[in-house]
C-alpha cells in the first residue's frame, strides 16, 4: 500500500468516479478492489442522469467512445401487462436526453482504467 490521503474500498462505478474526482482535485488516492477486473456483473441499463455524473468526472467521452448500445428510453410493464414507455428526449429537466445499455464488466473496467489514468493508485486481487 502506498501513502495516500484518500482510501477507497471498491472499484465499481461509484468508487471509480470518486477516485477520478479526488485525484483530479490533487489528492493522493488509493483504491482497492477484491476482484481482478474485468469481472462478471449483470448488465446495466443507465439513465440519462448517469451521463451527467460521468461528464462531471471527465469520463463521459471514454464511455461514449466505447461503443455501448444507445438508449433513448425505457419501457415498463406491470402485472396487468400495461406498458408505459418513457422517451428520454421528453426528460424532466436533465441535461442529457439519452444514455447507454452497458456490459458491466466492460463498463466497470473502463471506469477503473480512467481512474488510474487520472492518477489514482489501483490495487486489485490477482
Amino acid at each position: 500500500m502506498t501513502e495516500c490521503y484518500i482510501f477507497i474500498i471498491g472499484g465499481g462505478p461509484a468508487g471509480s468516479i470518486a477516485a477520478v474526482k479526488l485525484a483530479k482535485a490533487g489528492y493522493a488516492v488509493e483504491l482497492v478492489e477484491k476482484v481482478k477486473f474485468p469481472r462478471f456483473v449483470i448488465g446495466e441499463s443507465l439513465l440519462p442522469r448517469c451521463n451527467e455524473l460521468l461528464e462531471e468526472a471527465g469520463m463521459l467521452e471514454a464511455v461514449e467512445s466505447a461503443g455501448f448500445q444507445f438508449k433513448g428510453g425505457v419501457a415498463f410493464e406491470n402485472e396487468q401487462n400495461d406498458i408505459k414507455i418513457v422517451h428520454f428526449e421528453q426528460n424532466m429537466g436533465q441535461k442529457h436526453n439519452s444514455s447507454f445499455q452497458v456490459r458491466r464488466e466492460i463498463f466497470d473496467k473502463l471506469l477503473l482504467d480512467e481512474a488510474e489514468k487520472s492518477g489514482a493508485h489501483i490495487v486489485m486481487e490477482s
